[in-house]
């Protein structure tokens, strides 16, 4: 049931992104109906069994336990030559409007239907939408590059607080840890981008601790709502894990609740300092 849920929800999310897809469709119809001698073709059944399989619930979720965990529904349409179908049923269909010499003015008609496929090929194309959470369906409007700048200037301020030379374990959020190797390398971060993105762990046998996957989602949900799901468990014992995991650097959203911050950093023997929109709990070694 999960993986054909995941299978309509992928078909959904699908669709959202493009509308390529039904340029597809049309161009199948348009061969079963008007270019029937076309169908004989065994490269158009093929093209439209796979796109019925991709569609299709069921058949969709096979294609994905197929192609692994590692890979999102999005991957699944790799088995259909799409853009080649695509274009040969535009030129089919140009190429029938342009030879039929029954219509008065048809050149005329074939320029008006060259100009209208233009526009409904722009139309249907990926022209770009908000980053969506895929875990709470959350839309982040910030574009890579502020979300990218933003934790340059944190790693900087962090920099300034805890010393340049100094070796950092960092526990952060999602939002905060996707960039940070790549503004400064010589931190080392409890999770990392193969945490949220599982495409990423493929082909990779290394697993994440179940200690460590619970303190991503204890801080996804810190950064998402500002309290925790599970409540059962206190903050002086997350910080503990973090700890025992290698943390020596904290950053904790400001959306959360300050007595939490507060009981975490009592726990550390530390006092929070306040950096951007972050606190941070960070014990020198001075």
């Amino acid at each position: 049931m999960e993986l054909l849920k995941n299978a309509w929800l992928g078909w959904g999310n699908y669709i959202q992104q493009g509308k390529l897809v039904i340029l597809l469709l049309v161009a199948l119809l348009f061969f079963l109906f008007l270019k029937k001698e076309e169908m004989k073709r065994s490269w158009i059944w093929y093209t439209a069994f796979m796109t019925a399989g991709c569609i299709c619930p069921v058949t969709a979720a096979v294609l994905m336990k197929y192609q692994t965990a590692f890979y999102d529904y999005a991957h699944i349409w790799s088995v259909v030559p799409t853009t080649a179908m695509i274009a040969c049923g535009i030129t089919s269909f140009l190429w029938y409007v342009w030879t039929e010499k029954e219509e008065k003015n048809n050149k005329s008609r074939a320029i008006g239907a060259v100009v209208l496929l233009g526009v409904v090929l722009l139309l249907c194309g990926n022209m770009g939408s908000p980053v969506v959470n895929q875990n709470d369906q959350t839309v982040n409007y910030l574009t890579e590059r502020e979300r990218a700048t933003k934790v340059v200037n944190i790693i900087g301020q962090l920099r300034e607080v805890c010393g340049e030379d100094e070796s950092l374990c960092l526990w952060a959020p999602e939002s905060i840890a996707e960039y940070v190797r790549a503004t400064d390398s010589s931190i080392t971060l409890l999770y990392g981008r193969n945490m949220w993105d599982k495409s990423l762990n493929a082909y990779a046998y290394d697993v994440y601790t179940p200690e460590v996957e619970f303190l991503y989602r204890c801080m996804r949900d810190w950064e998402n709502s500002g309290t925790l799901r599970e409540d059962k468990i206190s903050p002086e014992t997350l910080a503990g894990m973090a700890q025992e995991a290698g943390a020596d650097c904290i950053l904790l959203p400001d959306s959360m609740e300050r007595i939490t911050v507060a009981r975490m950093a009592r726990s550390m023997g530390i006092r929070a300092q306040k950096l951007g929109d972050y606190w941070l709990l960070y014990e020198s070694n001075d």
